[in-house]
């Protein structure tokens, strides 16, 4: 399989205002005033890409005798990156910079920055760098097993054990490395934080002026805080364990019984980190060399992990007039920060992987669902076939625990520009003692943390509300003639009309934290009359 992606990007060239409290104490008075805490501009970025897919796979089943069954697989899946079909391709790495090594193509490039050849400039890259512009090494060694068992215990068919266990590898979707596409000097995206001018001038501190559009020569003096976005040229891919145990036993002719444990491990997730972090407003490269050049530096970060653990029961019925369904999902899923915004600045630090390490946002720790299916029989008696035969009555009925949010500030006491940045947790319960709409988190509960520290509260580490819904649709076709029906249908979503709250509000410098402001679909129904001929 071959991929290709064009993508040409605009969407901060005409300037990004960011307004916070720094002025006035009021981000709508600094707003009205023109007192801007962020200013961000970047040239039109264009990401060309291709990226060649390819895999060979064996499988076989064996049956070792009438009651047990192996299946068996192996694939070989090798990674080739993307390449840039302008051939254009930067990279950072620390020996580079404590090296003091400087690029040739760009002589007043970063200390430890160095770039390929590509269709501007002409000629050879710096020494390190591929000449083809692939944006990491190919990975040849992805082989993936798989192993599955099915044992008929019993003999008779209505007890059976299975098992599986397999390795699976992902290929990064080709949107995945698209803030490459800001490599400065090309199509830089510079950003300038806290107070930095008003809207009548953002580029005023900036020596020169508006440096947009930067033209890229050999001897460019460069922007000053342009994003450089970085992706080792070892780059790893990602890939998960996945196993499964389960339990299935037929109860009568009509009932169906099953116990499951489900299980996974990824490794590799990627993350957006930042390399350069600020500490008390100097970059850290800025502390070991001066004249670093660097500012804010993202890197694709690929030691992520996660895990996903769940007991998952269900119980199912199939007879001539009614289906039932039924289960329920006991679940944690937790894993490291990931971030798909590659192009934003203030990521954090990867030194922070720990701290950020918490229950995922689509965490559901239970799940139950049940859905049923029932069609009245065809009465014998002719009145009652024509007004009561044939209804189908269906219903879905679904109960979710809330998933988990955490609570952040508007604000950078840690002095770090890093966007991770949560509150402090004051009390274990942060919950009102009679939770509501109008108010659901306790703002006594948490506090700005003070100034050059992070808060304590794990990320997604706050439970929101659940979900009850129960859904339920009634239909009926009639024959008219040979070939012509006619089907009536009623349907009503959220029956009960039970009110099912959003998150409340998470950023303690909002007047309205705490408060739920959003909330699902009320009841709805709907009718439809349909005539097939």
């Amino acid at each position: 399989m071959r991929q290709l992606m064009y993508i040409s990007s605009s969407s901060s060239s005409p300037g990004n205002w960011r307004f916070r409290t720094r002025g006035t104490g009021l981000s709508m008075a600094d707003f009205m005033i023109g007192y801007v805490d962020r200013f961000r501009q970047e040239d039109l970025a264009t990401w060309y890409t291709r990226q060649d897919f390819q895999s060979l796979y064996a499988q076989d089943i064996w049956r070792v005798n009438n009651q047990f069954t192996l299946n068996l697989g192996l694939r070989w899946e090798p990674f080739t990156p993307q390449v840039r079909n302008d051939k254009r391709t930067g990279r950072f790495r620390r020996d580079w910079f404590d090296q003091g090594r400087q690029s040739t193509v760009f002589v007043n490039a970063p200390v430890g920055y160095l770039y390929s050849g590509g269709d501007r400039p002409p000629g050879p890259g710096d020494e390190g760098m591929p000449d083809n512009a692939q944006i990491s090494n190919n990975l040849w060694g992805h082989f993936a097993p798989r192993v599955g068992m099915a044992w008929d215990v019993s003999g008779d068919g209505r007890t059976s054990i299975r098992a599986a266990y397999g390795v699976f590898y992902d290929y990064p979707h080709t949107y995945q490395f698209n803030g490459l596409r800001n490599l400065t000097p090309f199509t830089p995206r510079i950003t300038w934080n806290r107070y930095i001018g008003g809207l009548d001038d953002p580029w005023i501190r900036n020596p020169g002026g508006n440096p947009i559009p930067v033209i890229a020569t050999p001897d460019l003096v460069f922007p000053r805080n342009a994003l450089f976005m970085t992706l080792d040229e070892n780059y790893k891919s990602p890939y998960v364990h996945q196993w499964n145990l389960s339990l299935q036993r037929q109860i009568g002719r009509e009932w169906m019984a099953t116990a499951n444990y489900i299980g996974n491990t990824s490794i590799h997730l990627l993350g957006i980190r930042e390399a350069n972090p600020e500490i008390d407003g100097v970059r850290e490269l800025t502390r070991a060399n001066p004249e670093s050049g660097l500012a804010a530096l993202n890197k694709f970060d690929d030691g992520g992990t996660g895990s996903y653990n769940a007991m998952w029961l269900s119980l199912e019925r199939q007879s001539a007039g009614m289906n039932l369904r039924m289960n329920y999902t006991w679940s944690h899923s937790i894993g490291d920060q990931t971030s798909f915004n590659s192009t934003s600045s203030g990521r954090p630090h990867l030194s922070r992987r720990t701290a950020n390490r918490g229950n995922n946002i689509l965490d559901r720790r239970h799940a139950f669902n049940m859905s049923t299916v029932y069609e009245t029989p065809q009465f014998a008696n002719s009145t009652l076939r024509v007004l009561a035969g044939g209804w189908r009555a269906s219903g879905i009925l679904k109960v979710l625990s809330g998933d988990f949010f955490d609570v952040g500030c508007d604000c950078d006491r840690a002095n770090t520009d890093e966007d991770d940045q949560r509150a402090h947790q004051l009390m274990d319960n942060v919950f009102m003692a009679n939770k509501s709409a109008d108010q659901w988190l306790n703002p006594a509960a948490f506090a700005t943390p003070a100034r050059g520290t992070y808060g304590n509260l794990g990320r997604n580490s706050i439970r929101g509300p659940g979900i009850f819904t129960l859904d339920v649709g009634l239909t009926r076709s009639f024959a008219i003639g040979e070939n012509q029906t006619l089907e009536i249908r009623a349907e009503a979503f959220n029956l009960p009309n039970n009110v099912n709250l959003g998150n409340p509000e998470n950023i303690i410098d909002d007047n309205d934290f705490g408060q739920i402001t959003s909330a699902a679909d009320p009841r709805i129904l709907q009718f439809a009359l349909k005539y097939k001929f």
